[in-house]
């Protein structure tokens, strides 16, 4: 038997996260089984056990690329910007994109069905929804924080408790594409959330208020976080 080489040993470990991202959005993390994976991603339930022990760590290796999806969002909204907030539209702008996709559809499913199984018990049965979330946080609050000491945010504004309010948002957007599809228009609910952004200016920053999107020294660098984990199973 031929050896199984780098790139092939990833490229049929993808292969098998995608399948395993499609059949829990369908059935649920908790009903589906290795068996459904292994038909989806068009191979034995044998030769999926070689690749992942079990359900568990299948479920946390999907719920650690959200995760990295999401900070690889935020980096590409990072490349070229000349401040947090235009940061944070370019990434409105590729969530825009992104919610088109059959994938965003999925990963919106499975992080919804995370947040619910975490506030059902303290285990971290899905991989888990809590972790993303934070991550989430984490990211626009650096973000927040940056634009404060850039002087386009107002330094009194709780910068933590507003990237709570985003992420909130951002999940509630999710799950409006959910429900109503291409209906829904995204334009407008993000142009409304700049303008409450320019509106969070410090009431002396007139330059930043018009300006918003002009160089600063310090530039928001790229968001780099490490990979979702579920208790180290990986």
């Amino acid at each position: 038997m031929s050896r199984v080489t780098a790139e092939q040993f990833q490229s049929r470990r993808d292969l098998i996260l995608a399948a395993a991202t499609v059949v829990f959005a369908r059935k649920g993390c908790t009903v589906a089984t290795m068996h459904d994976v292994a038909a989806e991603a068009g191979m034995s339930v044998g030769a999926l056990y070689r690749y992942f022990p079990g359900k568990d760590e299948l479920i946390t290796a999907v719920f650690n690329g959200i995760g990295r999806r999401t900070s690889s969002l935020f980096a590409r909204a990072s490349e070229g910007a000349e401040s947090p907030g235009d940061i944070l539209r370019r990434a409105g702008l590729i969530l825009e994109e992104r919610l088109t996709e059959q994938l965003t559809r999925n990963e919106t499913i499975l992080v919804l069905e995370g947040i619910v199984a975490d506030s059902r018990s303290s285990a971290d049965s899905l991989g888990s929804g809590r972790q993303l979330r934070d991550l989430y946080v984490f990211l626009t609050e650096r973000l927040f924080r940056q634009a404060q000491a850039d002087g386009a945010l107002d330094p009194l504004i709780d910068a933590r408790g507003l990237a709570s309010l985003f992420v909130s948002l951002m999940v509630g957007i999710h799950i409006l594409r959910l429900e109503l599809g291409e209906a829904l228009e995204l334009r407008p609910l993000l142009a409304a959330v700049d303008e409450m952004l320019l509106r969070m200016a410090p009431i002396d920053a007139g330059s930043v208020r018009s300006g918003a999107t002009g160089a600063t020294e310090n530039d928001a660098s790229s968001v780099d976080v490490g990979p979702v984990s579920n208790g180290g199973r990986e």
